[in-house]
């Protein structure tokens, strides 16, 4: 007869969560939804003083309905060609990746029903993504996605599902990112 030990072995390979649904670690890890996209950043690192110092470098946010705004660095425009287009080419990531320490993409998202209005913590998420995800979806578009603690995935996107953003109030403006870091030491000039 098998030993208990070996019993719960067993059960934890079978169900492909062993000991982390004791941790409390599972209820982090979400099934994909649908969510309309709120927040894109692109988001550098460098090294200063001993210290790593993290800052975005371009910040988007869009109440999901009638409003966009944010800013891009002077020295990449090219990160925000339009202010409901976000993108990070091949060059620019190049680029990045040159001068600085560290790089991340971000996306947030908000249930679709919940644009708007008053949102509860619940309602909106915002992760890590692939610079491919990243560059998947833009404002107006609601995307399939799936959290796990600090990742998103988009799986499916639908364009411009949340209707078309020309008509949205779109305030993106260009910072000086090198002057408005200065004391940080930013490596850029």
């Amino acid at each position: 007869m098998p030993s208990r030990r070996m019993f719960l072995r067993t059960l934890a390979g079978v169900t492909g969560v062993g000991m982390i649904t004791t941790a409390g670690c599972i209820g982090r890890i979400q099934l994909p939804e649908e969510g309309v996209l709120t927040y894109k950043s692109v988001h550098v690192g460098w090294r200063y003083e001993e210290r790593m110092r993290w800052a975005d470098l371009c910040w988007v946010w869009s109440d999901g309905e009638r409003r966009i705004f944010g800013w891009y660095p002077e020295e990449y425009p090219e990160v925000v060609p339009s202010s409901s287009v976000v993108v990070a080419t091949d060059e620019l990531e190049r680029r990045l990746n040159r001068d600085f320490d560290g790089l991340e993409y971000r996306l947030g998202f908000t249930r679709p029903n919940r644009t708007g209005g008053e949102l509860r913590s619940t309602d909106w998420f915002v992760a890590l993504a692939s610079r491919h995800d990243f560059n998947s979806v833009q404002f107006g578009d609601v995307a399939t996605v799936a959290f796990d603690t600090s990742h998103v995935s988009v799986s499916h996107v639908r364009k411009d599902a949340v209707g078309p953003v020309d008509d949205w109030e779109q305030l993106v403006r260009p910072m000086d990112f090198s002057e408005t870091f200065a004391s940080a030491g930013v490596p850029i000039t």
